[in-house]
């Protein structure tokens, strides 16, 4: 029992390191994130190849050295934050989590099966993943590391054996340190900082201002009214008060914000509307709100996070559902419009975001089959003949009428559209078919076009790739076991490992930005889908991984019953996401999570199926060489999952694991029994 939750506790640690490392990096930009991740499973990756040595009789002092080095790792961390030495600590972490993890399932597997420690290593990446979301959201990242910390400093109290052995005897009350140690690093869960705020420069110059207010919530047509309005997005208090005060009491008569950001949410309900105004105050997903009521306003303003394309790569924008700028999100608050309303995304738009918001807005009118486009869809940009800067953008149910162009020439400063190219003006029209960039769907997330590449990326991928092709070398160099009939079969085996890695890696990146899109929860969405794939395999691991007298975890009828599994998940994910669209956050996020679970069951016994077989028929050193090309596969699939739903759709990173995973269980030769060379007859 209790090498079973000394498992669980690396594996729960680890995995919280991982989520901490995704939400640092990822809160300066998405592909830090990624190329965090990858970093750290290279790092896990060596750690693994290194981790062999350590499983012997007498190296105690070498896990104690490891043991604290990855505990001191992560316990700094937060307090280093997102730079040099903080990406050493974090390659450090990684590579010291990979020592032990292997290692630590082959000391269980002595006593058990290696499903059970495989599986049971699973359950605590799952309850990592799970406990990482609710600290972050009480204590923020900085907690996550401190508690993953504590979990680490658990280990020698439940654990000795690991590291005192034949001391044990003498040393067992010394056991018992690890405990004040690990009080004090819980105490550290509300105290350490957030290493977001560390080491980070202001990407932005300075926050988009709610340009075209006036146009947008003046009179419509010559007539004045009152108004009932939306504002959703970041920071709305901010945009509330840059909305003059006779403008509020002259046209407005209801106002409902809706704040996305987590940290200003918390202050928008002590916000005061002038007296006689009706004011409401919510935070969460605006798309599920519209979907689950009726109600109509006559304007809807979309405030973009920082303002797209100000800091190209950022989190803010990585997902439809925080930018708000894509055709199914248009034609929802379209369909929410009274009969003349308006929709209004009033901050600054860049270079080729600009042309695709107004390509955007454009097809969306179309797809509700309204004529005349052009009469109904307007932009404001910077006069020149540089890239173009969209101040403003909207969306008029009724025509713009002349007066009303006019009216904004005058009070905004554009060139007026009959005059001279040459005319004085700082702002200009812009039309809507003026838009000729790339249109955004739900499935082509906002980033689509912004994936960025630098030296770092760059080398961290060739150190990979590099990485994984020397370890298949070196894994058919090695001596086989029982004859094996050829090297082809044992590269087909480490072919299968690596590949493994990657075709899961692409089918996880796809749940999890599908979660991120749908859920309504992007900042734990991450947390909760990996919580349930990991929890999902852990149970395949446990329960229809191989048993001694039978072994058919890497066959025809299982891997036609993942395929299947697969297939069934994408199909229920389309079938209900109506449902967890109109649906509680909390609702959304179990039917989400429960249709997860075939994935994990179904596939959760082919590591641990190909990896007790290879066992039998390769030296113990290609073992640990397996761990690791499963791990570097699985941070090539990572980064090139994230690539491709980005620039591609997420639907295509969908099959793109379809096809790994096809050409991997095809040429791998693990979908048939291991081959023996049989011994030559001797003719008598």
């Amino acid at each position: 029992m209790v090498s079973n939750i000394s498992v669980l506790l690396f594996s729960l640690a680890t995995f919280q390191i991982g989520f901490g490392v995704f939400r640092s990096l990822e809160s300066a930009a998405f592909e830090q994130g990624v190329f965090g991740l990858v970093l750290g499973c290279l790092c896990w990756a060596l750690g693994a190849i290194a981790s062999r040595p350590l499983t012997g009789p007498k190296p105690y002092r070498m896990r104690w050295l490891t043991y604290f080095t990855l505990l001191i790792a992560t316990a700094v961390w937060p307090w280093v934050g997102i730079g040099l030495f903080g990406w050493i600590l974090l390659g450090l972490a990684a590579f010291m989590s990979g020592v032990f993890i292997p290692m630590h399932v082959r000391y269980v597997e002595q006593s058990e099966a290696l499903r059970h420690a495989y599986g049971r290593m699973l359950l605590g990446g799952a309850l990592g993943s799970l406990s990482a979301a609710l600290i972050d959201s009480m204590f923020g990242v900085g907690g996550v590391f401190a508690f993953a910390s504590a979990a680490i400093a658990l280990v020698p109290f439940l654990e000795p054996s690991l590291f005192f052995g034949d001391h044990l005897a003498k040393l067992e009350k010394a056991r018992f340190a690890s405990l004040p140690l690990a009080a004090v690093l819980l105490v550290m869960v509300g105290l350490a900082p957030d290493p977001k705020g560390i080491g980070e420069e202001d990407a932005v110059s300075a926050l988009p201002t709610s340009f075209g207010n006036d146009l947008a919530l003046g009179p419509v047509g010559g007539e004045s009214r009152k108004l009932d309005i939306l504002i959703a997005g970041a920071n709305v208090e901010e945009h509330l008060r840059l909305i003059s005060e006779d403008v509020m009491k002259s046209h407005v008569r209801s106002v409902t914000l809706f704040e996305e950001d987590p940290i200003a949410a918390k202050t928008i309900g002590a916000l005061q509307a002038p007296e006689g105004i009706e004011f409401k105050a919510m935070n969460g997903d605006v798309r599920r709100f519209l979907r689950s009521e009726n109600r109509r306003f006559d304007v809807i303003q979309i405030l973009t996070l920082k303002g797209l394309g100000e800091t190209v790569g950022s989190s803010s924008v990585i997902t439809p559902e925080r930018a708000r700028v894509t055709v199914e999100s248009v034609r929802l608050f379209l369909e929410r419009l009274k009969e003349d309303g308006v929709l209004h995304f009033p901050r600054t738009v860049h270079g080729d975001w600009a042309h695709s918001v107004m390509a955007t807005m454009a097809e969306a009118w179309k797809k509700l089959a309204r004529p005349n486009v052009n009469l109904h869809i307007l932009g404001i940009a910077d006069a020149g003949d540089g890239p173009m800067s969209l101040r403003a953008a909207m969306i008029r149910l009724k025509p713009f009428m002349k007066e009303d162009r006019d009216a904004a020439e005058k009070a905004i400063g554009i060139v007026p559209t009959d005059s001279e190219p040459g005319a004085a003006g700082q702002y200009r029209w812009v039309l809507a078919t003026d838009g000729s960039g790339l249109i955004l769907t739900d499935d082509r997330p906002i980033l689509g076009h912004a994936w960025t590449s630098g030296a770092f990326p760059n080398v961290l991928l060739g150190l990979t790739a590099l990485m994984f092709c020397g370890i298949v070398f070196w894994i058919v160099s090695q001596e086989r076991r029982k004859e094996i009939t050829s090297r082809w079969q044992t590269f087909s085996v480490a072919t299968y490992f690596g590949g493994l890695g990657v075709s899961f890696a692409f089918f996880e990146v796809f749940f999890v930005m599908r979660a991120m899109r749908v859920w309504g929860a992007p900042d734990i969405a991450f947390a909760l889908a990996m919580g349930a794939i990991l929890g999902s395999l852990a149970l395949g691991a446990t329960v229809f991984a191989s048993h001694p007298k039978r072994r058919y975890g890497v066959r025809i009828q299982p891997l036609a019953n993942f395929v299947f599994a697969v297939l069934f998940t994408y199909l229920a994910l389309a079938l209900f996401e109506p449902l967890m669209n109109s649906s509680p956050v909390w609702l959304a996020c179990f039917i989400g999570m429960s249709v997860l679970l075939p994935f994990g069951v179904l596939g959760g016994s082919f590591f641990p199926n190909a990896l007790e077989e290879a066992s039998e028929k390769l030296p113990p050193r290609a073992v640990s060489l397996l761990w690791a090309l499963f791990a570097i596969g699985s941070g090539i699939g990572i980064c090139g999952g994230a690539y491709v739903s980005l620039s591609y759709g997420l639907d295509l990173a969908y099959l793109a694991g379809l096809f790994c995973f096809a050409w991997v269980a095809i040429s791998s030769g693990l979908i048939r029994p291991w081959s023996v060379r049989k011994p030559a007859k001797v003719e008598n």
